[in-house]
């Protein structure tokens, strides 16, 4: 499901009448990177994304999405439900959510995991199992997959207006910070004038 919003580039759904291995293989997809992502294949050398740059519980996440598609499974195999034909808002194995904010480029690891927060807490504010990477192809993007039901329309609304807010904050902050740097390194050339003047402005 795509979503028109320049910082929550798309969320799709891992339904439990698909594949058994998903959280594994999304794993893997997270966490090993080609070096020319444009024409990887079989024959491609592989980079693995540092651990700074990854977000969550690998192993937590899989072991609760497997065991959250068996759960459900389950529960249709004893209403005589065909879980493939179902469509309830909360029939899913866990959410993967891409983040490209527009000022991605100027993101900082640790930036990421902010705009990540919000998305990784239930209702009551504890943390899902989840799991993420920040990706640095194209000027970064984060991955993001989090076992739960499928997002409200109401819950998505609230969260991208959060991840707007925080990618805005996080923009604003560094303007801010490079302003300062440039106040502290104009003040320090004055100075260095003022010294080779010998004056005391």
């Amino acid at each position: 499901m795509g979503l028109e919003n320049p910082n929550v580039w798309d969320a799709s759904y891992q339904h439990p009448a698909g594949y058994d291995r998903s959280a594994v293989r999304l794993v893997v997809y997270l966490f090993r990177r080609p070096d020319d992502k444009q024409s990887a294949g079989s024959g491609s050398s592989w980079s693995t994304v540092p651990k700074e740059r990854r977000l969550g519980d690998a192993r937590a996440f899989i072991r609760a999405a497997i065991a959250r598609t068996r759960e459900l499974r389950k529960d249709a195999e004893r209403r005589g439900k065909d879980l493939s034909k179902n469509k309830a808002r909360w029939c899913t194995s866990f959410v993967h959510l891409v983040m490209s904010p527009s000022n991605r480029a100027g993101l900082s690891d640790e930036d990421f995991r902010r705009l990540a927060e919000p998305w990784v807490r239930d209702a009551e504010g504890r943390a899902l199992p989840h799991v993420g990477a920040v990706h640095r192809e194209g000027g970064g993007h984060l991955h993001l997959a989090i076992v739960r039901d499928k997002f409200s329309r109401e819950e998505l609304e609230a969260l991208k207006e959060r991840t707007d807010w925080l990618a805005m904050s996080l923009g604003l902050e560094q303007k801010l910070e490079q302003e300062r740097e440039l106040a502290l390194g104009g003040a320090a050339e004055m100075g260095r004038e003022e010294m080779s003047y010998g004056l005391e402005l």
